[in-house]
């Protein structure tokens, strides 16, 4: 196609049924609007059905006007596969890049094939009917936030702020050869020309905004710019807008909230964002008769690190979707380097074992400081004590794994971990699942002994109790959040279809770099949350998370905080006490407050809850 520096029009159209006579009246229609491309999608059963629907969109493709073809796929048609339940009335639109459609592949299975290859995954739930929270899914590219020109941002809102990465898109319901009002998305690919794979990449990269009209269209350039499929690393983000025709109303989002209001006109302007955390914005503007909204733009602050120290498998999408900067693995030298997800630290899971060699009660996580500094190898008999041992010679950083309600009988008192596992993703899905019966049973036959085992207790109950009472006894310790995944059923789907989010441990870093965490996990300023929450911070009096402080009559505490959902709540806790709390509603809050030196003693952190019940823990501020 010719070079185009307003960008590139097209539609993704979704039709009932096939129908080639329709389809030929309907792209001659799209040509007069001077669209570029069309995504044309239906609904698909089979694989043979996927090659008949291929074949009848691919005969309309011209140079001027290109076809794709999508199917639509529902929870009928997919395979949940063992474990994961699809919620009723949703679809997905599967557009595949230039490649076949397995329909007999299960749910991961078919949705990875798909991406990995190239190709586009888009959820089009019917947004007048979005309402469980128990509907969240993961090993998305798009969600839809307009349809026939009419915006609803609802079910996308709720992925991203779960921390699902995934972009917009707008959809026609084609009932009729051309509708009232429609959904066009425009593209601006680099070089300022269209192929068929540039349609692939902008949506991608979020080089595309959307509208509900063809003949007006607003423009974003985001500086720095996006390196393909990945975040943008910045404190500060800039946002050059300008807009074919008029004058119109121009909203700014940041985490799904409106921050700020201005109005733009055909010349371009230019907004400067300062990030915070791990973050994603996005733009809407508007007028009379149009409306627009660009692609949301994914932003990570270069002061934080957000890993997962308890991974059993590498799944690439899972861990890309939920925005993970790195993860512990490969404990026993099997990998050193995955191509595909490269910042991964060495370490992972180990336990004492009792006389024959089965598992001892304990668990613990290990963090490395290089993959060749050593191996772990188990003698049978070699109880929990021992372990501990090895990995205190071997200098490891140590944390004890999903504790439950009697940990504290097994663990010696010789030797306490360097850090405790407080919110544990598997724990988490295992006990609310019990509100979901159906789905409990079919999970037990999967998971077997194991879920049973973690439905029985709150684990972040027992955790936070056996935390608190090494806090008290003047030990240092951390807590954290991590996954515990095993394959690709455990990476963030579960979680997400449930609500509970895929918990994660968030390191504080002037310049944060990967290849430093063993380090950095020693400094001790870190904390955790289930999702929801991308900054937290506490001082007391000179002391920062994981540093010593100086008591004194009365203390100036400051706690900074954000959420993608309103913050309701601040809890100071010490000696295994709540010592203030503090009520609030905003999305953003920062809290100078005096803590009487009597209630202190040891150590001092803080829990945060938000309206979605969302929490977030400080590690502590030690007392000297």
């Amino acid at each position: 196609m010719i070079e185009n520096k307003d960008g590139f029009n097209g539609t993704i159209d979704l039709f009932k049924k096939p129908d080639s006579l329709l389809l030929k009246i309907f792209i001659a229609s799209r040509k007069r609007q001077k669209c570029s491309f069309s995504i044309i999608g239906t609904e698909i059963r089979t694989g043979r059905d996927w090659n008949e629907w291929k074949k009848m969109v691919n005969s309309l493709w011209s140079r001027e006007h290109y076809t794709l073809p999508g199917a639509i796929l529902s929870e009928k048609e997919i395979n949940p596969g063992p474990v994961f339940s699809l919620p009723e009335k949703f679809r997905f639109l599967v557009i595949p890049c230039f490649t076949g459609l397995p329909p007999e592949l299960d749910y991961l299975e078919l949705f990875s094939f798909i991406r990995t290859s190239g190709g586009l995954i888009c959820l089009i739930p019917p947004l007048n009917d979005w309402q469980s929270p128990a509907c969240g899914l993961s090993n998305m590219d798009l969600c839809t936030v307009m349809v026939n020109g009419k915006e609803d941002f609802s079910t996308a809102l709720y992925h991203l702020n779960h921390r699902t990465k995934a972009g917009f898109i707008g959809i026609n319901q084609m009932e009729k050869v051309q509708n009232d009002k429609e959904s066009f998305n425009r593209l601006f690919p680099l070089n300022y020309k269209l192929s068929e794979h540039d349609i692939f990449r902008c949506f991608k990269t979020g080089k595309y905004s959307i509208s509900n009209s063809c003949n007006n269209s607003v423009k974003c350039v985001i500086k720095p710019t996006k390196v393909y499929q990945e975040n943008i690393i910045c404190d500060k983000i800039s946002f050059e807008l300008s807009c074919l025709n008029g004058k119109m109303k121009t909203e700014f989002y940041k985490n799904g909230n409106k921050f700020s209001q201005e109005e733009l006109s055909p010349s371009s302007k230019t907004k400067y964002i300062q990030i915070k955390g791990k973050e994603y914005c996005f733009i809407r503007t508007s007028n009379a008769d149009f409306h627009s909204v660009s692609a949301p733009v994914f932003i990570s602050s270069p002061h934080q690190l957000w890993g997962d120290h308890h991974v059993h498998y590498i799944f690439k999408n899972g861990l890309t979707d939920a925005r993970m900067d790195y993860v512990a693995y490969g404990l026993y030298g099997q990998v050193q380097k995955y191509d595909d997800f490269p910042n991964i630290i060495p370490g992972g899971e180990i336990h004492g074992t009792v006389d024959r060699g089965t598992p001892d009660n304990l668990h613990f996580l290990v963090v490395q400081k290089s993959f060749d500094n050593h191996f772990y190898k188990w003698e049978p008999g070699e109880g929990t004590k021992k372990t501990l041992e090895r990995a205190k010679k071997f200098r490891d950083f140590i944390i004890l794994a999903h504790p439950g309600s009697r940990t504290s009988e097994y663990l010696p008192q010789t030797i306490h971990p360097d850090g405790i596992e407080i919110l544990h993703g598997f724990s988490l899905f295992a006990f609310i699942m019990k509100n979901y019966p159906e789905l409990l049973e079919r999970a037990k036959r999967f998971f077997a002994t194991e879920l049973v085992l973690h439905t029985r207790e709150d684990s972040v109950k027992n955790s936070r109790a056996l935390w608190d009472s090494v806090l008290c006894k003047g030990k240092k310790c951390l807590g954290f959040g991590n996954g515990d995944l095993h394959g690709p059923a455990f990476h963030g789907q579960f979680a997400n279809n449930l609500g509970v989010g895929y918990p994660v441990s968030v390191i504080n870093a002037e310049n944060a770099d990967p290849s430093k965490v063993y380090s950095y996990l020693h400094t001790g300023n870190t904390w955790f949350t289930n999702t929801g929450f991308y900054e937290l911070s506490m001082k007391m009096n000179k002391g920062f998370i994981g540093m010593e402080a100086n008591l004194s009559r009365n203390n100036r505490v400051e706690l900074t905080a954000a959420s993608c959902f309103p913050i309701t709540q601040v809890r100071f806790i010490s000696q295994n006490k709540s010592i203030k709390e503090i009520s609030c509603n905003a999305h953003e809050i920062g809290i100078k407050t005096s803590l009487a030196g009597l209630k202190i003693k040891n150590y001092l952190r803080a829990e945060l809850t938000d309206n979605e019940g969302n929490i977030a823990f400080t590690n502590p501020i030690y007392i000297k």
